[in-house]
C-alpha cells in the first residue's frame, strides 16, 4: 500500500463495510461524532485505498454512499481496516481543544507553536486560531494563557486554581466512565476503550503515567472499605482525581501555601482522621512532608460516610417529594425496558443524587455539561427516548424543560441498570444473527444488540449462504437478521445493522411475544436466591376471593406478615404506590408483581396467589388479574435473579394459563422448578 490512512478514514470505512444498505453522510456523521463535511472530505481521501481494493465508492442520489464490489473483496477490505497498522494520529475538532490543554498543563516549560502543530497534524494558521479558544477555555477556569514571541505559551495561575482546573479538565476530555473504570478498574456499561488511537488518548495516556494511578489505587485501599455503598460513583472519581493531583503536584514541588476557604469549609474530625491516613501512606512511599493546608484539602475532598442521596439539604425520606418523582420515572421507564428497574436499587440511588442536584436551588442558571451525551444519543438511542419520555414528571415540577445533558444523565443511570441485569441474566433468550456476509456485516449489530437488550446472548453468527444449509437450530430462540428470510420453525426479523430508534421498538416488541425460548436455556448466575427457593408450598396459595384490588393487596401480602417476613405497614405502602402511580405494576397480562420500598422488609420473600375471579386493576391492556405475586426486597440485588427468573416465567403464556387455571400447588412449583436454575423444592 503506497498511502498512509488516519483512523477517521478507517472508522468511516469500517461503517460503509458493514452497511446492507446505502449510508447518508449525516448518518455516518452521528455514529462517529463527526461533521457531513468531515465524512465526504475522508472518503475522498480513502479512494485510492479503495480502487486498491478493487472496490468502487458510490453515491446513490437521495440515499447515500455504498461500496460496489465482490463480496470476497469487502470481506478483505473489512479486514484491512480492522488490522491496519499505525494508522495517521486524527484529531476530531471537539477533541484539539483537550489535546491543547492537556499538553500546556503537563509539562515543565513553555511550548511552541511547531510542537502543537506537530502534535494535532495541522497547519500553523488553524493551530494559533485554536489558541483563542484555549485562551478562553482557561480565562472560564480562572487561569490566564501567556504568550511570548520566541517563548511560546504557558499557564499562569494559582495552585488552587491550577488543580480545579485540571480536574475539570479530565473529567470533560475522559468522561466520567473511562475515569471510573480507569479509578476502580472495572468494567462499564460505556465502551471506555477509543475504537482507533487517536492523539487525545495518547495525551491522557501520557497524564495517567504521570498520576501514577496504579500507585494511588494502593494509598486509597486502606480507607476505601470505609465509603462502600455510601458514595455515588460521581463523587468516587471526584475524590480519586482531587487526591492524584494533590500528589502529583506535591511531588513536583507545586504546593498550597494558603487556602483561605477551610474556614469557610468546615470538615468532621472523621474527614480530618481520614485525610491524615493519606497522609501517612504518601510519607512512606515518596517520602514527601505535607504542609497542613495540603492535608486540609485533601480532607476537604473526603465526604462524610453518609448514604447516597442525603449529601445535599434536600432530605430524602418515604414520603419527599424526591421519593415520587423517582417511583414516577421508573413506573414508566420499566413499562419500555424492563420490570427490575422499579426495584434497583442502585439505579434509585443514583436517580436521587441526579435529581437532588437539579433540584438543588444553588444550580439555577447553571448550565450543565454531560461529555457522554452524545456517545449515549448515538449508541443509545432507544434508552435516550425513554429517559425522554420518563423525564416528563420532572419538567413538569420544574417548570420547564429537561436539558439534553439532564436527560442524558438519568439515560446513563438506565443503561447502568441494563448493564447490571445484562451482567446478572445469560442465557435467557439466545439469537442468531444472520447478515449476507457474515461477520463483516454483523459486528456492529451485535455491538448494539447487547447494548439496547441487555437479556439476550448472541451464540452464533453465520452468513446467508451459511443459513441455507442450516438443517437445526437447537439452543437458538431468535434470528435478528439484516436482510429479509422466510424461516418458519424460529421466530425471525429484520433489522437495520445501525439498530435506529424503530428497530429497537420493533426488537423490543418481538422479543416479549411468546418466543420458541428452550426449557433447556438455564441461567448462569452469581451466587444468589433463585425463584424456587423463594416460592414454595408455604408462599403459594390458591382460589383466593378477592373483590377489588385493596383486599388482593392485602390477602397477597398478610401471610408474609403472618410469617414475619415483611412488616404490617409494608402492605399500606403497596396500595399508596398503586394510589399514587397508577397500576403499572401489573406487568404481564393477568399478573400484577406487589412491591414496595424496603423499608418493611425483614428478610427476601415471595408469596404468589390466584384469585377465583379476576380483579380489575385499571391496566388498559394486562387486565384483569388473576395472579398476584408480592415481592418483598431487602437489598438492591440478592432479589434480581429471582425477579428475572419470575419474569421469564409469567411471559410464558402456558405457563400463566397452567398456574391460572390450577387447584393444585404442585402444577406451581411445577412451573416454578422449570424457570429456576435451582432444583430445591
Amino acid at each position: 500500500m503506497t498511502f498512509r490512512l488516519n483512523s477517521r478514514c478507517l472508522d468511516i470505512l469500517d461503517l460503509l463495510a458493514a452497511a446492507e444498505r446505502p449510508l447518508a453522510a449525516v448518518d455516518i456523521a452521528k455514529q462517529l461524532n463527526i461533521s457531513s463535511r468531515m465524512v465526504r472530505t475522508s472518503l475522498t481521501s480513502a479512494e485510492q485505498c479503495l480502487q486498491e481494493s478493487h472496490i468502487i465508492l458510490k453515491k446513490v442520489r437521495g440515499k447515500g454512499f455504498s461500496l460496489v464490489g465482490s463480496e470476497e473483496a469487502k470481506i478483505n477490505l473489512a479486514r484491512m481496516v480492522r488490522e491496519y497498522n499505525q494508522p495517521l494520529t486524527w484529531i476530531s475538532p471537539t477533541e484539539r481543544l483537550f489535546v491543547i490543554l492537556l499538553s500546556l498543563f503537563f509539562t515543565d516549560k513553555p511550548i511552541q507553536i511547531k510542537q502543537l502543530q506537530q502534535t494535532l497534524n495541522l497547519s500553523r494558521t488553524t493551530t494559533i486560531r485554536l489558541m483563542d479558544s484555549t485562551k478562553k477555555w482557561l480565562v472560564d477556569n480562572h487561569l490566564v494563557l501567556i504568550h511570548r514571541p520566541n517563548y511560546g505559551y504557558m499557564i499562569a495561575g494559582d495552585e488552587v486554581g491550577w488543580r480545579e482546573a485540571v480536574i475539570n479538565l479530565l473529567q470533560e476530555s475522559a468522561g466520567d466512565a473511562r475515569l471510573l473504570a480507569l479509578f476502580r478498574g472495572i468494567r462499564t456499561v460505556v465502551d471506555i476503550t477509543f475504537r482507533t488511537k487517536t492523539g487525545l488518548e495518547e495525551e491522557l495516556q501520557k497524564v495517567w503515567i504521570r498520576l501514577d494511578i496504579p500507585l494511588i489505587k494502593i494509598l486509597i485501599s486502606p480507607i476505601e472499605h470505609e465509603f462502600e455503598g455510601t458514595l455515588s460513583d460521581q463523587e468516587y472519581i471526584n475524590f480519586f482525581i482531587y487526591l492524584a493531583i494533590a500528589i502529583y503536584r506535591n511531588r513536583i514541588g507545586k504546593r498550597i501555601s494558603t487556602f483561605p476557604e477551610i474556614s469557610k469549609r468546615p470538615f468532621s474530625s472523621q474527614r480530618l482522621s481520614e485525610a491524615q491516613k493519606i497522609y501517612a501512606q504518601v510519607h512512606e512511599q515518596f517520602g514527601i512532608l505535607l504542609p497542613e493546608t495540603e492535608i486540609a484539602w485533601i480532607a476537604l475532598q473526603i465526604p462524610d460516610t453518609n448514604p447516597v442521596g442525603s449529601t445535599s439539604n434536600i432530605k430524602v425520606d418515604e414520603d419527599s417529594s424526591i421519593k415520587i418523582l423517582i417511583n414516577q420515572i421508573l413506573a414508566q421507564a420499566s413499562l419500555s425496558l424492563h420490570p427490575s428497574l422499579s426495584v434497583d436499587m442502585d439505579l434509585i440511588r443514583n436517580l436521587t443524587v441526579h435529581i437532588e442536584s437539579i433540584l438543588d436551588p444553588r444550580r439555577q442558571g447553571q448550565t450543565s455539561k454531560n461529555p457522554l451525551l452524545q456517545e449515549v444519543k448515538n449508541r443509545y438511542s432507544y434508552i435516550y427516548a425513554v429517559a425522554c419520555q420518563s423525564s416528563l414528571v420532572l419538567s413538569d415540577r420544574l417548570g420547564r424543560k429537561l436539558t439534553e445533558a439532564e436527560i442524558g444523565y438519568i439515560a446513563i443511570c438506565f443503561i447502568a441498570s441494563m448493564e447490571r441485569l445484562r451482567l446478572l441474566e445469560r442465557l435467557t433468550k439466545k439469537v442468531m444473527v444472520v447478515c449476507s456476509a457474515g461477520v463483516v456485516t454483523a459486528w456492529l449489530l451485535v455491538s448494539r444488540l447487547r447494548a439496547e437488550f441487555p437479556d439476550i446472548e448472541v451464540v452464533e453468527i453465520i452468513s446467508a449462504l451459511e443459513l441455507e444449509n442450516r438443517k437445526y437450530f437447537e439452543g437458538i430462540d431468535y434470528i435478528v437478521s439484516t436482510i429479509p428470510l422466510r424461516i418458519k420453525n424460529i421466530p425471525s426479523i429484520q433489522v437495520n445493522p445501525l439498530l435506529g430508534l424503530d428497530d429497537c421498538k420493533a426488537l423490543k416488541e418481538f422479543f416479549e411475544k411468546k418466543g420458541n425460548i428452550s426449557s433447556e436455556n438455564k441461567l448462569t448466575h452469581l451466587s444468589t436466591t433463585h425463584l424456587s427457593e423463594l416460592i414454595t408450598l408455604k408462599s403459594i396459595e390458591l382460589d383466593v376471593v378477592a373483590e377489588n384490588w385493596q383486599e388482593v393487596v392485602e390477602k397477597a401480602g398478610v401471610r408474609l406478615v403472618e410469617a414475619g417476613d415483611i412488616e404490617a405497614h409494608f402492605i399500606q405502602a403497596m396500595k399508596n404506590i398503586i394510589l399514587e402511580f397508577g397500576p403499572y405494576m401489573v406487568i404481564w397480562p393477568g399478573a400484577v408483581l406487589l412491591h414496595a420500598s424496603p423499608s418493611g422488609v425483614r428478610r427476601l420473600c415471595m408469596e404468589l396467589i390466584t384469585l377465583r375471579k379476576p380483579v380489575y386493576f385499571g391496566h388498559p391492556e394486562n387486565d384483569p388479574v388473576q395472579i398476584a405475586i408480592v415481592l418483598g426486597a431487602k437489598d438492591s440485588s440478592s432479589h434480581i435473579t429471582a425477579l428475572l427468573e419470575l419474569n421469564r416465567l409469567m411471559q410464558d403464556e402456558t405457563a400463566r394459563s397452567a398456574i391460572r387455571n390450577t387447584s393444585l400447588k404442585s402444577v406451581v412449583l411445577h412451573w416454578v422448578s422449570r424457570f429456576s436454575n435451582s432444583t430445591e423444592l
